[in-house]
């Protein structure tokens, strides 16, 4: 009882009539495949639009922080270059303490006074607000005794080569001058 062997293979055939013209989405209609592509597309710009207007905003308030950080560095730099140029009017003052250089040396230390109102006007933090009020104290106590000292021609040291009251505001007040210009840049 031999059986027999089938060498006549057959294969099923999965496609049947009509589906080679036909995408993956089966049979829906062309017109449907289009206006379901146009819908993705719109779907797509609506999605990418809002992430552009994202991305915009974001970069344009890193800017504008960028800005008023250079601006505050500005100010800080203009407050050191002040506080250098009422050191020189104090060897002036130590000279020759006339009233016309005592009226110059108050003009400074007003200038000094109005750049520290700009720099706290921009700086928000309460910590940094609280050095430009460090600051602003030193130049006021230093301002009286310049002109406490001034009017009675008492400015300079025994030593006559250095300024006692400007070392004093220094050392009283570099640590904030310090602190605001290395963490002016980090507050966003």
């Amino acid at each position: 009882m031999a059986q027999k062997t089938d060498n006549e293979h057959q294969f099923l055939y999965l496609n049947e009539d009509g589906m080679d013209d036909h995408s993956f989405l089966g049979r829906t209609e062309v017109s449907t495949r289009g206006i379901l592509f146009v819908a993705l597309v719109a779907i797509s710009a609506v999605f990418l639009g809002a992430v552009y207007f994202y991305v915009d905003q974001k970069f344009s308030l890193v800017i504008n922080q960028l800005h008023e950080v250079r601006d505050d560095q500005a100010l800080i730099q203009s407050v050191e270059r002040k506080l250098a140029t009422i050191e020189e009017l104090e060897n002036i003052l130590a000279i020759d303490n006339s009233s016309v250089n005592i009226e110059i040396f108050s003009n400074e230390i007003t200038n000094i006074e109005t750049a520290l109102d700009n720099l706290s006007i921009g700086l928000r933090n309460g910590e940094v607000s609280e050095h430009v009020v460090t600051i602003r104290d030193g130049i006021v106590q230093y301002n009286q005794k310049i002109l406490k000292n001034g009017h009675t021609g008492k400015i300079r040291n025994e030593d006559a080569s250095t300024n006692r009251y400007f070392g004093e505001i220094m050392s009283y007040i570099e640590p904030s001058l310090g602190f605001l210009r290395v963490n002016n840049g980090k507050r966003w």
